[in-house]
């Protein structure tokens, strides 16, 4: 299915594009820093290891290979991905062919519930994967999907494993726990289990909790996995099963938490995960986090700066948000200035630049009110040293096709933007401001003298 919707040639995009800098390029573009993507898969990865969880990357926010590969990592037995969309799954097949060419398994989680529509997809991906001992987990709401998963094992010819999807706090999807409808929906694949074990294999138990807000204390930011633990663990009618989970910003925090002493602030949302944790343990119970927003770090993302060992009061550290839109000024303002004055020595107000709401959202920050800020990149070398990044200019309200900037610092250090001057824009939500974009422009902030160089084309799936 994935081929009905081609691709941009990638070895004609590198030939095009490659050895070229950001001040070639054409605009506006999507740009990622391939160092800053390293990093954060490597704290991810640290991170759950020392917790001793599975971890289940997402791709829908970059929708790469390239970055897929990265997430998944050099553990020599699994490479594990969480799938939205099957055509992340058929794009990422070839991926997971050479995987299992080097002996890993390839697990893939494809986190909606199954439709009629989707059995013979998932049926086709089944088999290419089960060739060779992979395997594909599906989530279920009801006992009416379960004849679909017995389908799609009859298409493949292999077994799928499932997790029941569970509604732990009355969130939009799942089934509750201790409904009638749950026991019924355990029972039906219980027995299917038992009788028919090679079309069904499980069940795990899923769980999805929406974080509705930039939660910066610690404490609430722990409350909510343990809220997914302890309500997969209630849930369980049996022992050992696999709980799937996915993470908040706190995973970071967690393993710092559970090992050291909490201060009296945490205590008591640290002792309450510890003894969930202890009880999922005791009833040998497997834990899979999986999350995606860490890979290109948005703003929205990095509001959650106490989890990331920053305090309130500290800068968060932009050089790991890994994307960036690169524009340009389309228009200087020069009868406006900073709240509408009129900034009187050399007139330097707002400017607009040539992305809008189509890329930058329609919500603003609830961390710092804007749309986006302005990287200090090709505006004025003194500025690095002098302020923090969120000391500058910001996308202060937009339209579909243009933003206004305004500037957040001391007067005495606004810079004078230029018409045409590029620059670079930090987004709020980084799945949103890539979908406009067929191809990532690569670079590699650790390579210096070389910062700004093209080293690298990563073509975006669409879908």
């Amino acid at each position: 299915m994935s081929s009905n919707y081609p691709l941009p040639s990638k070895a004609a995009l590198v030939q095009q594009f490659v050895g070229k800098t950001l001040k070639d390029i054409p605009l506006p573009a999507a740009v990622i820093d391939i160092a800053a993507v390293r990093r954060n898969c490597q704290r991810m990865s640290d991170a759950v290891k020392d917790l001793g969880f599975d971890f289940a990357p997402l791709v829908n926010v970059h929708k790469t290979a390239e970055i897929a590969s990265l997430q998944i990592g050099d553990d020599p037995e699994q490479a594990r991905i969480l799938a939205t969309n099957l055509s992340e799954v058929e794009n990422l097949l070839p991926l997971f062919l050479e995987h299992q060419k080097e002996g890993k398994q390839v697990n893939v989680i494809y986190g909606v519930p199954v439709a009629p529509s989707q059995v013979e997809r998932i049926a086709n991906i089944a088999r290419i994967l089960g060739r060779r001992g992979g395997i594909i987990r599906l989530l279920v709401q009801h006992a009416s999907q379960i004849p679909l998963l017995q389908q799609i094992s009859r298409l493949s010819g292999y077994p799928v494993y499932v997790y029941i999807h569970v509604d732990v706090n009355d969130e939009p999807c799942g089934v509750r726990p201790g409904s009638q409808p749950f026991q019924d929906l355990f029972s039906q694949i219980e027995r299917i289990v038992l009788e028919a074990p090679m079309s069904i294999i499980g069940p795990g138990l899923y769980c999805h909790l929406e974080h509705r807000s930039f939660m910066l204390d610690p404490t609430k930011l722990i409350g909510p996995l343990t809220q997914q633990l302890s309500g997969l663990l209630k849930a369980s009618p049996v022992q050992n099963i696999r709980f799937s989970i996915n993470a908040t910003a706190a995973i970071f925090r967690v393993s710092e938490l559970l090992t050291g002493e909490p201060d009296d602030e945490n205590r008591e949302s640290v002792n309450a995960l510890r003894e969930t944790l202890h009880s999922i343990s005791q009833a040998d119970s497997f834990i899979e986090v999986r999350d995606g927003d860490y890979v290109l770090m948005d703003l929205n993302t990095l509001a959650r700066r106490e989890v990331l060992g920053l305090g309130k009061a500290a800068s968060p550290d932009l050089r790991d948000v890994a994307l960036t839109i690169l524009t340009e000024v389309c228009c200087i303002y020069t009868s406006r200035g900073q709240s509408g004055l009129i900034l009187e020595e050399d007139d330097r107000g707002e400017a607009l630049i040539t992305i809008g709401s189509s890329t930058l959202g329609e919500k603003t920050s609830q961390d710092y009110g804007g749309y986006g800020v302005i990287s200090h990149w090709n505006i004025a070398p003194g500025l690095r040293g002098a302020l923090d990044v969120f000391r500058s200019f910001h996308a202060s309200s937009v339209t579909p096709e243009c933003a206004v900037l305004k500037w957040d610092g001391p007067l005495e250090f606004v810079p004078q933007l230029q018409l045409g001057q590029r620059l670079r824009v930090y987004p709020n939500d980084a799945g949103e401001a890539s979908e406009m974009f067929g191809w990532y422009f690569v670079i590699n902030s650790s390579l210096t003298g070389r910062e700004d160089e093209i080293v690298d084309i990563f073509v975006r799936w669409r879908g």
